[in-house]
């Protein structure tokens, strides 16, 4: 009776938590759509255009993929929303995002010009806000600091190695198996045009 019991509510726990992660997912593409709105076109007022502006100052050129982005984790919140690890899954994913980022803004704003990381950061809001473009103040945020311990070369190496890896992890995905197949598909294809030519080779003689 009490197994039954502890049953029964871990699994209207697990429902809770569900639906928990669907209303996310809803959120988030109803965020995605109305951002979409205020970047694209000049239907939502005051409102969207302050967050169209909040948006390029965080992401920079990136604002542009922002509702695409967050429509991706809203449909991914709800597709996995029968898994506990999907939350995990979603700052992973988010992680890759802030590590492409600062990879951008690295790219477009690689010197520091000014003396307080304060200004810095203001800069790179504006930048992004006002000219759509550099990885806007989350780019900027991890750029600063890695920049001036790593170098400019340091940051690109470190912050390319973390999106490949973000990569990996969320798709599951092996190097070597993939590698394995590459080869595999090649080795094949040298084999059937090898088995081809000699046919044609045959026919000659």
């Amino acid at each position: 009776m009490a197994n039954s019991s502890r049953k029964v509510k871990k699994a209207e726990l697990e429902r809770q938590a569900q639906t928990e992660r669907e209303i996310i997912g809803i959120c988030f593409i109803a965020l995605a759509l109305f951002l979409a709105a205020g970047i694209y076109t000049d239907m939502v007022g005051m409102i969207g255009n302050a967050a169209k502006n909040l948006t390029f100052g965080l992401f920079g050129i990136a604002g542009y993929a922002a509702p695409f982005i967050l429509a991706g984790l809203g449909i991914l919140s709800i597709a996995m929303s029968k898994s506990p690890a999907s939350s995990s899954t979603l700052w992973l994913i988010v992680g890759g995002v802030v590590c492409l980022l600062v990879i951008i803004h690295t790219a477009t704003r690689g010197e520091i010009t000014v003396d307080k990381v304060t200004a810095y950061y203001s800069d790179a809001y504006m930048y992004g806000k006002l000219y759509c473009k550099g990885g806007g103040l989350l780019g900027a945020l991890l750029a600063y600091p890695s920049m001036k311990l790593l170098g400019t070369a340091g940051t690109y190496i470190f912050f390319g190695a973390a999106v490949f890896i973000v990569f990996l992890v969320a798709t599951k995905l092996s190097i070597r198996t993939l590698g394995q197949k590459v080869g595999s598909g090649i080795r094949n294809g040298v084999e059937t045009v090898s088995e081809k030519v000699q046919q044609v080779h045959a026919r000659d003689m």
